[in-house]
């Protein structure tokens, strides 16, 4: 029986809690992840095919092609955008689940999307601060990259000075894989926060904040490989499906090929999708023992009735 932690977990411990949440409660959560992302992750394949290959005829002014092309990239962008704001809705739906499923209660999937309607706005606010949050770190260390580099290709010359720029690409390249570990582990737990103890989208920000204090790197470190493992599958059969099935057809523009690979891949994705929400959430808990001792809050409040909906 999965439950909520009353001790601090290694990470060994986090991921094995995370594996039998899904376990016990995957009946919900998939379905969950099927209505989110299946339907919308189809229909953004065509969309996405449709802007890819523009009814451009050869001879064509260029200027007029991209102004054509104008109304399938805002379907596209609207379209991604519907996506997103999906994907946070399920995602925000499977932590309520497993929440309740690790506090004894049953849910529908009804009941977790009902759980999500009250949130969605600060479910929404919290994750555009995270957004801001990040372009606003590219956006600086772009601007610090290129204002070093003009300054080393002045003094040095161009022949140093492109190999010295070759060098500091690298370098900022790998902080920037460091400061991605780092901001993720920060705001690991933004959707938790939001589902479990109801903060609005600034205050989960600076809950996830507190709660990754001291162990940020890690959190980040592990939830980010744990993703790529659990979406291995998924690249895979895409390109799989979307590559090798329409080159043994002897078509690579065949039509099959345009969606059969999404179609899969949507498919395979929605079932591995909650494991990645489960790992998250025992994370949740396992920070929130480590700086809060919730494992005494957990006891008192373990058979505690509300949620989602029964």
């Amino acid at each position: 029986m999965t439950s909520i932690p009353t001790a601090p977990m290694p990470t060994g411990e986090v991921l094995d809690f995370g594996f039998g949440l899904y376990r016990r409660c995957w009946r919900v959560c998939v379905p969950i992840s099927i209505i989110a992302l299946v339907p919308l992750s189809l229909g953004e394949a065509l969309v996405f095919e449709s802007t890819l290959v523009p009814d451009n005829p050869a001879g064509a002014d260029p200027l007029a092609a991209l102004v054509a092309l104008g109304p399938q990239l805002t379907v596209f962008v609207a379209w991604s955008f519907v996506s997103a704001l999906m994907g946070l809705v399920g995602s925000a739906a499977v932590t309520a689940t497993m929440h309740g499923s690790a506090t004894g209660q049953s849910f529908s999937v009804g009941g977790a999307f009902r759980a999500v309607v009250s949130r969605l706005g600060a479910l929404i606010g919290a994750h555009l601060i995270k957004l801001v949050f990040v372009v606003g770190a590219v956006i600086f260390a772009t601007i610090v990259w290129l204002v070093i580099n003009g300054v080393i290709l002045g003094l040095a010359g161009a022949g140093e000075g492109f190999v010295v720029a070759l060098a500091t690409f690298f370098v900022f390249l790998a902080a920037g894989a460091l400061g991605w570990v780092y901001i993720e582990g920060r705001m690991f737990a933004l959707t938790p926060v939001l589902m479990i103890e109801g903060c609005r989208g600034p205050e989960s920000v600076r809950r996830s904040w507190k709660l990754a204090s001291g162990g940020a790197l890690k959190v980040g470190a592990v939830l980010i490989l744990a993703a790529f493992l659990l979406y291995t599958p998924y690249f895979t059969i895409l390109a799989l499906t979307g590559t090798l099935i329409p080159l043994l057809a002897g078509d690579v523009a065949t039509s099959s090929g345009s969606w059969m690979g999404p179609a899969v891949g949507a498919i395979v994705s929605a079932a591995i999708w909650p494991l990645a929400a489960g790992i998250r959430l025992g994370f949740y808990y396992d920070r929130r023992v480590r700086t809060e001792g919730f494992d005494i809050e957990a006891a008192a409040r373990r058979m505690a009735s509300g949620g989602p909906g029964r």
